[in-house]
């Protein structure tokens, strides 16, 4: 653990000084290179801490923040970021940098997605989307993790398929038969498809400006029925439909339930009943692009479980995109996916 993170007393000085908060108990939940987070419970209430170990990480923050705040003034269900002492959202003394927000109870959004869950997801994706489409442009264009979907060469994903799998810990000769049949899948059957996906798509057609970006189970907190509370707002500029697969398309969702397609579908057509100004194209291009996103997107140092998950739901999503189109168009009233 960094030096650089405060102790406990360092962390009580600074809510006082900050932010005029006492503390009760405080627990590093986690620590690493940028920043450091910690749940700390004041008289009557418990507040997530992050500490920002560099300026540079502290001001990656900020847009976050920002954008946090916009969406929480516009009703998305979302915790209060404080105001320091120095009115910021995000304060900075001698001690350090931090940001302070209610702590959320109750567990993350558990996978897979159940219909009823999907269709509260696609409503509050959505009206955060309203909402995120005032915030300024945080780049001109999606940068290269919003955007290795359409615009890593062919020769770089192989590249970097090969590199993720010599980084997975093999045990047995069984570990590696299975790795040599998840990589001659990927390279005979599966990569091949990227340019023809990606001229599919047409990332240029569709709809690019401010999302959450890491709008993912780590950061949702369900309520039963209703919409969830939505925290870790990264602030990116990337392409909307980008934003929805990740989430319908989940490969947790996708691998390990027969009803995959049943979920996606609900989260797809509460979205656009929600925001029906989103062209059509935008939502029958995600499950396209969540094939993209996987395959342009191999994890470094992952399990064999996690490879096989992933390769399921690239099977299952490239075997059934006929019907995907067909399910989702019907169930939302969408007219024929444009060519």
């Amino acid at each position: 653990m960094s030096e650089l993170v405060w102790d406990q007393s360092e962390l009580a000085r600074q809510l006082w000084q900050s932010y005029g908060l006492s503390v009760v108990s405080a627990q590093l939940v986690g620590a690493g290179v940028s920043t450091a987070r910690w749940l700390v419970a004041c008289p009557g209430r418990r507040v997530m801490v992050v500490q920002y170990l560099s300026a540079d990480a502290a001001d990656a923050a900020r847009p976050g923040l920002d954008m946090h705040e916009l969406c929480r003034a516009a009703h998305v269900a979302a915790p209060r970021v404080l105001t320091g002492s120095d009115g910021g959202l995000l304060t900075t003394t001698s001690l350090g940098r931090c940001s302070v927000t209610w702590a959320l109870t109750g567990p993350e959004l558990q996978l897979p997605l159940q219909a009823a869950q999907a269709q509260h997801l696609g409503m509050n994706l959505a009206f955060l989307h309203r909402a995120t489409a005032a915030y300024p442009p945080v780049t001109e264009h999606p940068r290269p993790p919003e955007a290795r979907w359409y615009a890593t060469p062919l020769d770089q994903v192989l590249a970097s398929t090969d590199a993720a799998a010599r980084s997975i810990p093999l045990r047995s000769r069984d570990d590696r038969r299975r790795l040599d049949g998840y990589l001659t899948a990927l390279h005979t059957h599966l990569l091949p498809r990227v340019p023809g996906l990606r001229a599919e798509v047409g990332h240029d057609r569709l709809v690019v400006h401010a999302v959450h970006g890491a709008y993912l189970p780590r950061n949702l907190y369900p309520i039963v029925g209703s919409v969830p509370r939505v925290t870790g707002f990264a602030a990116r500029t990337a392409h909307l439909a980008w934003e929805i697969a990740r989430i319908a398309y989940h490969p947790r969702t996708v691998a390990h339930s027969q009803r995959w397609l049943d979920s996606a579908a609900a989260l797809l057509v509460a979205y656009h009943r929600t925001r029906p100004g989103l062209p059509g194209r935008d939502l029958l291009a995600s499950a396209r692009i969540a094939v993209l996103q996987l395959l342009t997107n191999p994890p470094l140092g992952a399990s064999l479980s996690v490879w096989s998950t992933r390769i399921t739901t690239l099977r299952r999503l490239l075997g059934h995109l006929p019907r995907i189109d067909a399910v989702v168009q019907d169930a939302a009233g969408l007219p024929l996916r444009p060519t």
